[in-house]
């Protein structure tokens, strides 16, 4: 029937096609000569101003007939599904592979934080013990002691009449 119909027989055809629930592959019945003859494709990429026939078609479908929520799929041809289904199964396969190629990075990355934490805890332990087992020399203290003791005796002069260094 769509390749013999035209003129209005053909428009309400396209109409029933795409705005039918359920029915998601009517890239074929575009594609048909007497179905581009009414739709020509040409005349409406230039009077639309978009670049190219998937542009025109998005336009189409998203805002002059329907505004879509959800879609099975678009314009899936008889033989297409295997190849898609493989498609996205080695993607899925690829994005858990990532995803535990991450979740690897970030165990190791926890790891080497706890370490890090668990190194300076030792480190940290250790000048502690070190502080403690230093004993403040009493001969070291007392000159330090006897440097102020010893600021405040006068200096004596020297032959230029000032205080020597």
């Amino acid at each position: 029937m769509a390749k013999t119909v035209k003129g209005r027989a053909a428009v309400q055809l396209i109409a029933d096609a795409t705005t039918r629930p359920g029915l998601f592959a009517f890239g074929e019945l575009l594609d048909m000569p007497n179905i581009q003859a009414i739709l020509p494709y040409d005349v409406l990429i230039t009077q639309l101003d978009v670049s190219n026939v998937r542009e025109l078609e998005d336009l189409l479908i998203n805002d002059c007939m329907y505004t879509v929520h959800y879609a099975a799929g678009r314009d899936i041809r008889p033989g297409q599904l295997d190849s898609m289904l493989k498609v996205l199964n080695d993607w899925v396969k690829t994005s858990e592979e990532l995803m535990q190629n991450v979740e690897q990075k970030v165990m190791w990355a926890g790891n080497m934080v706890e370490e890090h934490n668990e190194r300076k805890k030792q480190i940290e332990a250790q000048i502690e013990e070190t502080k403690k087992t230093i004993k403040p020399d009493p001969e070291f203290r007392g000159a330090q002691e006897s440097i102020y003791i010893d600021a405040d005796i006068p200096m004596e002069e020297d032959r230029s009449g000032g205080r020597s260094k």
